[in-house]
């Protein structure tokens, strides 16, 4: 169940105003659309799955910024292909595995745009980075 590419259509991105304090960052990723699509190089169908990622700044009732990334995964499974369809055309819905796969692939690639957007417009990281500390004494001991 190979993810042949992600690609990105649209980016809007929008700093309301300036952060003045804690804000609450949401993210979320959902499935717009599946077809079946040609895919000429690879002499086969395939899927096309359009999404769209978005990034909410806000607090209280009040709106900072907001991200919102739209594309495309290219997605082939020609054994369930037919039926993957079907199950969207009917529920809206993909096949567990299925949407694991589109959906972490869709996050790889929208989560590092998405940093980088959110550092040119002065909001915070849409996720919470890693970052280095002091060993105190006791954990200096330990190791």
């Amino acid at each position: 169940m190979p993810v042949i590419g992600v690609s990105i259509r649209k980016i809007d991105r929008e700093r309301i105003k300036p952060i003045d304090g804690p804000v609450e960052i949401k993210n979320n990723t959902h499935i717009v659309n599946v077809k079946e699509v040609d895919m000429q190089a690879f002499n086969r169908k395939g899927l096309n799955v359009s999404f769209e990622y978005i990034s909410e700044y806000n607090r209280e009732k009040s709106s900072y910024g907001k991200l919102n990334i739209s594309g495309d995964v290219l997605f082939i499974d020609q054994d369930k292909q037919d039926t993957i369809v079907e199950e969207w055309n009917k529920t809206k819905k993909l096949p567990k595995l299925v949407n694991i796969e589109i959906l972490n692939s869709i996050l790889r690639r929208c989560v590092i745009k998405s940093m980088s957007l959110s550092e040119d417009l002065q909001l915070p990281p849409p996720i919470t980075l890693p970052y280095a500390t002091e060993k105190t004494t006791e954990e200096v001991k330990k190791n």
